[in-house]
């Protein structure tokens, strides 16, 4: 199969490169991406890989590459800016699609678009949105936990990490600022509900290692896709940060609308705010950002907790799935490369545009996963225990 990676100069884009070519049926993957020299640079170690330059704004030329290839990767943020376009023109083009987005509002426009998902049936591909480590892994655990139950009454998806695991890099704080602005969704009660992200929803939850961690409302793709697909009660994503004082920095930015998009006039020049704190942390020197987000105060950690509770022969019964790592890149790189082989390799059966809990087969997903040294910590309790 002929592979192409879309951002394929970046962090993401080229791990997931540099994985796909380790599966004998890719015979080739192309690392399309606007800064060309860099992808060159890349592709050149990478077996089978070749560069391609790619601008995802030009769309008629966008749409030409991908139908040259038989599965496309869409590795470009932020996806409140690229997200739906990418989306959109891969099935303009008919060609089976997986992205790792990870905001919530385009995720949403997408999975509502009926006529979007029509085309896609029409035209007989499958197009995954959100398969990185959250969401993606995450929303595929739901599944599967959801799948050994007989009744689902919550879904709790979390994540947290330490600031020396790349809280002040561009992207994630791009991606912080992104998810903690304004009001965000959560699942109660069987409806959707407006949320203030890192103040509502505060518990304590154990994690792998890093023990008991306050987590909050986070803005996230789970809630706003898990119950389209499976029947729960509640479902709700969560996160935090160690150390846990961070987290005020990200609260307060939001309390002050410093991270909303929308520009504000400045003595007659409009200026979005978000673009400002932005250029601003870029310029801090280093010494002041280690002091401002801790960053020796814990090594380098990522994890991730995904809860299903529910009903199992009438016993109240739960499953706890937990993952643990230095950092999310190789989970998300991971999970976009095996739902890329799945769709090459017709895997993936359902037609249409959904999120990954909605089209992917948990048993044959988390079996890749394992074997490419992902490793998921598997808990079970039942009504004795509860």
């Amino acid at each position: 199969m002929r592979i192409l990676v879309l951002g394929g100069a970046g962090t993401i884009g080229s791990e997931v490169a540099e994985h796909l070519v380790k599966y004998q049926d890719v015979e080739e993957v192309i690392l399309g991406d606007i800064l060309v020299d860099k992808a060159e640079k890349i592709a050149s170690k990478i077996k089978r890989a070749k560069a391609l330059k790619v601008d995802v704004t030009d769309r008629p030329s966008l749409i030409a590459q991908m139908q040259k290839a038989d599965v496309v990767v869409g590795c470009v943020g932020p996806y409140y800016k690229f997200g739906v376009p990418i989306v959109k023109a891969a099935v303009e083009a008919g060609v089976n699609f997986v992205d790792i987005m990870d905001d919530p509002l385009p995720t949403k426009e997408v999975l509502e678009d009926k006529a979007l998902f029509e085309e896609a049936r029409r035209k007989n591909i499958s197009v995954v949105i959100g398969l990185g480590s959250t969401p993606g892994l995450s929303n595929v655990l739901a599944r599967y936990g959801a799948s050994k139950l007989d009744e689902v009454e919550n879904i709790d998806v979390s994540w947290i990490f330490t600031t020396a695991a790349g809280v002040a890099s561009e992207a994630v704080t791009a991606h912080m600022f992104n998810v903690t602005s304004g009001k965000v969704l959560t699942y109660e009660n069987g409806d959707w509900k407006e949320v203030t992200p890192l103040l509502d929803g505060k518990e304590v939850q154990d994690f792998l290692e890093l023990g008991n961690v306050e987590v909050y409302h986070i803005g996230h793709p789970e809630p706003v896709t898990i119950p389209r697909y499976i029947k729960a009660k509640n479902v709700t994503c969560k996160a935090g940060m160690v150390p846990g004082e961070v987290v005020e920095i990200y609260r307060m930015l939001n309390r002050l609308r410093l991270t909303q998009l929308e520009a504000i006039n400045v003595k007659g020049v409009k200026v979005s705010p978000r673009d400002f704190i932005m250029a601003r942390f870029a310029s801090f020197p280093m010494d002041v950002a280690m002091e401002l987000f801790k960053f020796d105060a814990a090594e380098p950690l990522f994890e991730m907790r995904v809860a299903v509770s529910g009903k199992k022969d009438g016993n109240p019964t739960k499953y706890v799935y937990k993952f643990s790592d230095v950092g999310h890149e190789f989970a998300t790189a991971i999970s976009a490369v095996i739902g890329a082989i799945m769709l090459g390799r017709g895997q993936v059966k359902a037609k249409g545009v959904f999120a990954p809990e909605g089209c992917i087969d948990p048993e044959v997903f988390l079996k890749e996963i394992k074997e490419n040294g992902v490793r998921i910590q598997e808990s079970y309790q039942t009504s004795a225990e509860l």
